[in-house]
């Protein structure tokens, strides 16, 4: 399982009839020291038909394995146009595997590259105006309420890269620099759109008790010339807000130079207008670079790392590679195995303790006792069968006071019960975060 430690317990919800439940488990804040590790791992499929999201076991160990470290979190793209249904399996998948699932929520209503129905410029169905004017908040409130009810620690964003215009969600495409068409008439409305959209889904998920739901919003990694498109216009407020985040490549393809990573960050104090509008900590949601003819990709890898660690950065408190490969050349291959000096370079970078924070949650993050423990005997074995629950990530069963063995399964076998004229069990929950007190007891006589 990866780092995890469970925070102190939070008060419960309001006891009011019409209140909905408040999830126990409540939000990441920053390590008190270092900095926390998570990736992307290639979830495309050979034909972009599901870009970014099929998430598997394999890929995860694949990375995990590569890298020499165990993530604490797994990033992965939700697209609105195949559903607004919360993403439950593959949540699930992450989290039962020992990371945080991080969900990326991109509205959108077609592909951004590969097979199928092109994405439109202004975005038509999913708008950030429709989303305002509440046309989802059915499915919002459904996405939020399950992810409540799982009580398994979630990480999100709402767009991403939202200065860049391949996205929706940009301001480019939902007013620009006007000021006339909507809201405050001092205020760009393209990016006010975005933070009222913001601010919107969070109110929602507020008010369905979804308090274990940690929300990021991810800028560009670099400015931009239009002062409409500034990052600080977006920006929903701290009352909205637990994380900020960037993107930062050293570059995209084979053919371009690659760029230090303190460069942009440097350049006309972008680190420092970020974190002048904002008390939160800064994640790079997006690490990568691609190897060139010079073979830089592992001197880049070093120096990225190596200033992160340094405190040049001192609001960076999380780093998530992304490592994909998919597209042809001169397109971007960010695999940290394109090489073995790249691999090299990437692993002994992770090795530093100070990318191995352990993740801590507010609230109490811990399975719920396990329900209906039964007991039979069958032959001279004993079947035991119990009600689980979606947080926990494996079981211990427990005989006349001792523990037995652990399981995956909410179902197991006793092949050889002590010859006593009784004999109890119970069973208790565990996952990263700790576990569930133990069950009530089923007592078999003979």
């Amino acid at each position: 399982m990866a780092a995890f430690a469970a925070g102190a317990m939070v008060a419960g919800a309001s006891m009011g009839v019409s209140a909905p439940s408040t999830a126990a488990c409540g939000k990441l804040p920053a390590p008190s020291s270092g900095a926390y590790l998570g990736a992307f791992n290639n979830f495309d499929s050979p034909d972009y038909s599901s870009p970014e999201d099929v998430v598997t076991t394999a890929k995860i160990d694949e990375f995990e394995q590569e890298a020499g470290r165990k993530l604490t979190w797994v990033y992965f793209t939700q697209h609105w146009y195949k559903g607004l249904q919360f993403p439950l399996q593959t949540v699930l998948l992450i989290w039962r595997h020992g990371e945080v699932p991080f969900v990326r929520m991109q509205p959108h209503s077609g592909f951004f590259y590969g097979n199928g129905p092109p994405q439109q410029y202004p975005e038509q169905l999913f708008s950030l105006q429709h989303i305002i004017d509440g046309q989802f908040d059915q499915q919002l409130r459904g996405w939020a309420d399950a992810a409540r009810d799982t009580n398994i620690p979630i990480l999100a964003e709402f767009g991403t890269e939202i200065q860049e215009s391949w996205g929706p969600w940009s301001a480019r495409w939902n007013g620009e620099g006007r000021t006339d068409g909507y809201g405050d008439p001092s205020y760009p409305d393209g990016a006010e759109r975005y933070r009222d959209a913001f601010r919107h889904v969070v109110t929602l998920f507020r008010e369905e008790g979804a308090t274990n739901v940690t929300w990021f919003i991810h800028y560009s990694g670099s400015q931009f010339p239009e002062s409409w498109n500034d990052a600080k216009w977006y920006y929903p407020g701290d009352d909205y807000v637990d994380w900020l985040g960037i993107s930062r490549y050293g570059s995209v393809n084979t053919v371009d130079p690659e760029v230090p990573f303190s460069t942009t960050l440097d350049a006309a104090g972008y680190y420092n207008e970020l974190t002048s509008f904002s008390s939160r900590p800064l994640a790079v949601l997006e690490l990568a670079v691609t190897d060139n003819g010079a073979h830089g990709m592992p001197g880049w890898i070093s120096d990225a790392f190596a200033t992160i660690a340094s405190g040049r950065f001192p609001r960076i408190h999380a780093v998530s590679w992304w490592n994909t490969g998919a597209l042809p050349p001169p397109g971007i291959n960010t695999r940290i195995d394109s090489s073995q000096d790249s691999l090299n370079a990437f692993r002994q970078a992770v090795a530093n303790p100070f990318f191995s924070a352990q993740a801590q949650f507010s609230g109490d993050c811990r399975p719920p006792i396990p329900q209906h423990l039964t007991a039979s005997w069958k032959g001279t074995t004993v079947r035991l069968r119990w009600q689980g629950s979606q947080s926990a990530t494996g079981y211990e069963l427990w005989r006349n006071g001792t523990a037995l063995r652990a399981t995956k399964a909410t179902v197991a076998t006793d092949l050889h019960p002590p010859r006593r004229r009784s004999i109890s069990y119970a069973v208790r929950a565990i996952n990263p975060l700790g576990t569930s007190n133990l069950s009530a007891r089923v007592v078999l006589h003979r």
